[in-house]
């Protein structure tokens, strides 16, 4: 009788450290897959708001008061419209939604400044205000995401708060524009 209590016991020791290696088992690889989602959603980030940038740069180059390097920023914008949009496309796959919504906003207004240079009325100050203020609101709500502002003393913390996230998201596009408006007149 005392055997098979000793077996019973023995068994079920056994089929409790099976599960719980078992549970700890799937614990790595979710964690793993996290890390490997994380790490892509930051290579991402980080090419968006590289072609934004560039694309600000040409931009500048189209405004009526820079004309001699026109033709040449106009061919290159279109390249940067091009990959801009495949990495809009990407990023509606693995970046939360509210931001990819953004993304898709500045390309829209990166295509409405093209076709205003296109156009016969043209480029004003407006219209880059208007591109600097999408621009900046992708840009803070990519930094929100990341956690690149999230600095301390110990280390880096690679995750913000819904909270801070969503302070950013909820902001208009106007605000942005009057910011950039602000810093226009003081330049």
């Amino acid at each position: 009788m005392i055997t098979l209590i000793i077996s019973i016991v023995a068994i079920l020791a056994t089929l409790i450290s099976s599960l719980i290696g078992h549970y700890f088992t799937a614990k790595a690889r979710t964690s793993s897959y996290k890390q490997f989602l994380y790490g892509k959603q930051v290579d991402l980030l980080i090419k968006v708001i590289h072609k934004q940038g560039r694309f600000k740069i040409y931009a500048t180059l189209l405004m009526p008061d820079a004309e001699e390097y026109a033709e040449r920023a106009r061919n290159d914008i279109g390249d940067i419209i091009k990959d801009y949009s495949v990495l809009a496309e990407e990023a509606a796959a693995i970046i939360p939604t509210e931001l990819w919504l953004a993304i898709r906003d500045c390309l829209n207004a990166m295509d409405t400044f093209v076709e205003k240079y296109d156009s016969e009325t043209g480029l004003t100050s407006e219209d880059m205000v208007s591109f600097t203020a999408i621009d900046t609101k992708v840009a803070l709500m990519t930094r929100s995401f990341i956690g690149a502002d999230k600095l301390s003393d110990e280390s880096v913390k690679l995750f913000s708060t819904k909270k801070e996230f969503y302070n950013v998201t909820n902001k208009e596009v106007g605000a942005f524009e009057e910011l950039a408006r602000q810093k226009n007149k003081k330049s």
